[in-house]
């Protein structure tokens, strides 16, 4: 079942070897760059695997005018001092990890992500390997796709 989110907004962290933001610095970040009133929140959740955070308003013109007045990115500073430009979308159904199982290692994924952009925006492809528990730490065949879902996607 997929579930569709109102009202809120998706804030994503998408450079790679940043840390994980903290939860004290978001809400002073909400509070100062988004300029957002405990009374207009109904719900922050943080997603520390996908390095996103999802900020349910009180209502769609919040939303609205948030994306407005930031043409969808900002600036983040984490505690180290370290900045780095974050992403401001209004929320779908999601971003997913989706995972292929049964293809050839030489179809590429670049083709699965050309296959997969009409369900969504595809923002990675990447080859799963076996554990540390195996003696070869090789690809295993399985594939996963994180996207940004915009329909269901087919099981077959």
């Amino acid at each position: 079942m997929m579930i569709e989110r109102k009202q809120t907004l998706v804030i994503s962290f998408t450079e790679q070897d940043i840390p994980r933001p903290e939860p004290y610095l978001l809400h002073e970040w909400i509070y100062e760059d988004l300029r957002l009133m405990e009374e207009q929140l109904e719900m922050i959740q943080l997603n520390g695997v996908t390095r996103q955070v999802f900020i349910k308003c009180t209502s769609t013109n919040i939303v609205e005018e948030i994306l407005e007045r930031t043409k969808g990115e900002l600036s983040f500073t984490f505690s180290n001092g370290q900045r780095t430009k974050v992403k401001i979308q209004k929320a779908g159904p999601g971003i997913k990890s989706v995972k292929i199982y049964n293809l050839p290692p030489e179809l590429s994924n670049t083709n699965i992500s050309t296959v997969l952009e009409k369900y969504g925006t595809v923002y990675s492809v990447t080859d799963d390997s076996w554990g540390q528990a195996f003696r070869y730490k090789i690809k295993n065949g399985v594939r996963t796709v994180k996207m940004g879902l915009k329909t269901h996607i087919p099981s077959i």
